[in-house]
């Protein structure tokens, strides 16, 4: 069995959304792209094309490794092999190239999240030496019966004012974000509405967040001084009562979105393990 890895900027993106569909299609969450989805995957996520490997096995593409980089930090944000090359070492070869791609570039540490239901991944990524660092929760709300206020508003908000709001409520209340809702890559989230929530005709706090098929997906979201996260949540829920219902993705456990949530008594969509694996 003939097999190397090639990047990922080799190839056409018609030919990488192709691929993500074909491996991805029977995991434990089965997931899809078009073009469009896989090009705001790359630019939100900071991945890079000319990093990131496909492995090829006797002419076929195989599988595939999505990596994002931020300083000296490296994200494992996809890695899957498809069905019929699974259990042949394939993983094995992208982790080993991943690898070395981080250590030329000086990573100092390599994250992942992997769904702690999906047993054979955390084995894998266990056996090549990563560690769980932290429980990582999609938190989710069904609205209905929840009234309605209509002394609460949304204004838009340039992204970019955000971030110095966002760094601030961090350092107070020691938060520590997933990938996707570090402040300092708002601007990243070109997909996504930025808002200050208002009560009455008091800003109350901001929000970043996207909606699709009545479901309001919140990003992140921080109160202004002098009011708290418990608040903030009931108005946004509030706000949004018109919707079937409303989840924050990847929220660490003891973060104050994640206390909010257990407070009105959000529901538990998907618990995800985020592992690390530091290079020396």
């Amino acid at each position: 069995m003939e097999r190397k890895c090639r990047k990922l900027s080799e190839f056409s993106q018609v030919e990488v959304v192709e691929l993500l569909n074909d491996v991805f299609k029977d995991y434990v969450l089965p997931l899809s792209w078009n073009l469009d989805s896989y090009k705001k995957d790359i630019e939100e996520n900071c991945i890079s094309e000319t990093d990131s490997l496909v492995c090829i096995v006797d002419g076929e593409n195989a599988g595939i490794a999505l990596l994002a980089f931020r300083e000296s930090r490296c994200r494992i944000y996809l890695m899957g092999v498809k069905k019929k090359f699974r259990r042949a070492g394939i993983g094995f070869q992208l982790m080993d190239d991943i690898y070395e791609v981080c250590k030329w570039k000086g990573v100092k540490s390599i994250s992942l999240e992997v769904p702690a239901k999906d047993e054979r991944a955390v084995k894998f990524y266990s056996k090549y030496g990563f560690r769980e660092k932290r429980q990582l929760f999609s938190l989710y709300k069904r609205l209905k019966g929840i009234e309605s206020n209509n002394n609460i508003s949304l204004i838009e908000k340039n992204i970019g004012e955000l971030v110095s709001i966002a760094l601030e409520l961090q350092n107070r209340f020691n938060r520590k974000p997933n990938w996707k809702s570090e402040p300092k890559h708002f601007t990243l989230l070109k997909s996504y509405e930025s808002s200050v929530i208002r009560k009455d005709s008091e800003k109350i706090g901001y929000l970043i967040w996207g909606e699709k098929d009545k479901v309001v997906y919140l990003i992140d979201m921080g109160p202004y001084r002098k009011h708290d996260y418990s608040e903030l949540m009931r108005n946004v829920l509030s706000y949004f009562s018109d919707f079937e219902s409303i989840l924050f993705p990847s929220i660490p456990e003891g973060d104050p979105i994640y206390n909010a949530s257990c407070e009105l008594s959000f529901e538990i969509a998907l618990l995800q393990y985020e592992m690390t694996y530091k290079i020396h």
